[in-house]
């Protein structure tokens, strides 16, 4: 399910500077870490490291609370996709903000969906652009 209107409101605001990128790997490394442990101990085990949520971790941020929370509760890959997309818009994120929320939303909605953590990269990559990555 796509929603476009979020797709052409993302579109106005998707100029990211590399500085923005980089801010955001590391929630890109944080998707991954919680694929591994839904791989590991399934989609409830989320929920203990929910709640346990130290200062410095992913699961203390709001935004990726709510997602997995979603997750927790069985929300498909699509509803999740639109009630945090409506959030956003909301939200009127720009520059990291907006990036951050993107990036928790398609990895979320990955992890969902039971994509490999491969997929999850894959899915995630070309926000930062095709030659981000390449030395």
């Amino acid at each position: 399910m796509e929603n476009i209107k979020f797709d052409t409101w993302v579109k106005d605001r998707i100029n990211f500077s590399d500085d923005d990128k980089q801010k955001c790997i590391r929630i890109t490394n944080d998707i991954m870490d919680i694929a591994v442990e839904v791989r590991r101990n399934g989609i409830l085990s989320l929920y203990g490291k929910i709640q346990e949520a130290g200062d410095w971790s992913v699961y203390k941020d709001k935004f990726v609370r709510k997602a997995l929370t979603l997750a927790i509760d069985s929300a498909s890959a699509d509803e999740l996709k639109k009630i945090m997309q409506d959030e956003i818009m909301e939200k009127d994120s720009k520059g990291t903000e907006l990036l951050k929320y993107i990036l928790i939303v398609e990895g979320v909605a990955g992890i969902i969906d039971g994509n490999s953590m491969l997929k999850i990269a894959v899915d995630l990559v070309p926000y930062f652009g095709e030659n981000y990555f390449i030395d």
